[in-house]
């Protein structure tokens, strides 16, 4: 077998390659394959054995190269070498190539790098623009909630306002104006709740710290004013209370006084025992009773509408005087009978009650609805200062709302 060359002096690296700096030359594997014999297996001279005429060698040509092919023409054994490197090139890819591909691959992977680089890029875009949309809509639908809310509000504005007129000035108001005032704060009620459910979405979905805020304040508002009707509604009904039941009093009161006028006209015709002034004064008598009795029933009915009242007083005042009235009219029909003696006794009844009576009317007030102003002066005098204090927190809280309008 003929001596395989050293690749000693072939096998190296180039300071320029077609390749990479780390890629080892096609060029040395060239020279590599120039240098190595071409020992085939089929080779005439290895068929017929050394030393021998090859049964295709032409006679008188051993000393030359050339060799019958099968067509019967001569080639050099240099022709043919190339020949086989040539026909060895076709069946695979030569260095050059080999070089090509591997750049058009990293060619391939760079641009598929990008183009996902591009795709993540256009996705992280896309869910960036499908969130800012969703926070503007989210912001827009609480700003309308915020708007929704304090519109709620304003509609509630002019009852409140009538509530507080009639607090301040309850004399001049009556029991219907009353009734309305009562009536429009419910319709405010369901007013606020609504305004307090939309702050407090706002409130939940903690979407901007402005919002929220401004939410907290309309949500505070709300509820206070809630708190207000409530203590307005007390106050009012214990004001509309004590002046139904001073009215009642007052006009007792003016019965009384024309009962008793009755009973002093009654006591002078008494002094003359004449059947005429008898008569006459039967008839002042009755008229005063009816007039104590009729005083008597506003009187229970003033303690009935204002049950803080103690009105006891004043109806113990006016059974006396009826009792008393009672007795006069019995002891003149016993004189008129001729039995002085039950006159005589029945007119001494007559008297003791009205020194009772005397006795009564002096422990009582000048003003006989005084225990109906006193109570509710003491009671409603507590609500009013809690109806205060809620108020200043709703005027508190209307000016941080009124400052966002401003905006």
């Amino acid at each position: 077998m003929p001596k395989v060359p050293s690749k000693r002096g072939s096998m190296h690296i180039k300071k320029k390659t077609q390749g990479t700096s780390n890629e080892i030359s096609f060029s040395v594997l060239d020279a590599i394959n120039e240098e190595t014999p071409n020992t085939e297996s089929n080779s005439p001279r290895t068929v017929s054995g050394l030393g021998k005429i090859s049964v295709f060698t032409l006679p008188n040509k051993q000393g030359n190269d050339s060799v019958a092919s099968a067509s019967g023409f001569g080639m050099s054994r240099a022709t043919r070498s190339k020949s086989k490197r040539a026909v060895g090139g076709t069946a695979s890819l030569g260095p050059a190539s080999e070089v090509m591909v591997r750049k058009q691959r990293r060619r391939v992977s760079k641009l598929l790098n990008i183009a996902a680089v591009l795709a993540l890029l256009g996705i992280l875009v896309f869910a960036g623009g499908r969130f800012f949309n969703s926070f503007m809509e989210r912001q827009t639908q609480n700003q309308s909630a915020i708007n929704e809310a304090i519109s709620f509000l304003e509609q509630t504005d002019e009852a409140f306002v009538a509530l507080d007129q009639a607090i301040a000035a309850p004399a001049q108001s009556d029991e219907a104006s009353y009734n309305k005032i009562l009536e429009d704060l419910n319709a405010a009620a369901s007013l606020l709740d609504r305004a307090a459910n939309s702050a407090e979405t706002v409130v939940n979905a903690r979407e901007s710290d402005t919002m929220v805020e401004v939410a907290s304040e309309v949500k505070t508002s709300a509820l206070a004013r809630k708190d207000l009707i409530e203590k307005g509604r007390t106050v009012l009904i214990q004001g509309a209370a004590a002046k139904t039941a001073t009215e009642l009093v007052e006009q007792a009161w003016e019965t009384t006084l024309q009962s008793d006028a009755y009973v002093r006209d009654a006591t002078v015709l008494a002094e003359d025992s004449s059947r005429a002034n008898i008569e006459a004064a039967n008839g002042l008598t009755t008229k005063a009773l009816d007039g104590f009795q009729e005083a008597l029933v506003l009187v229970r009915q003033a303690q009935s509408a204002y049950p803080r009242a103690d009105l006891s007083s004043l109806e113990d005042y006016l059974e006396t005087r009826s009792a008393a009235q009672q007795n006069a009219l019995v002891s003149n029909a016993s004189l008129l009978e001729g039995d002085r003696a039950a006159a005589e006794a029945n007119s001494a009844a007559f008297n003791e009650n009205e020194e009772a009576a005397a006795k009564i009317a002096a422990s009582m007030p000048e003003n006989p609805a005084q225990p109906i102003i006193d109570r509710y002066a003491e009671v409603g005098g507590a609500s009013d200062a809690a109806y205060q204090d809620i108020r200043a927190r709703v005027a508190r809280a209307d000016a941080a709302v009124r400052e966002y309008r401003k905006l």
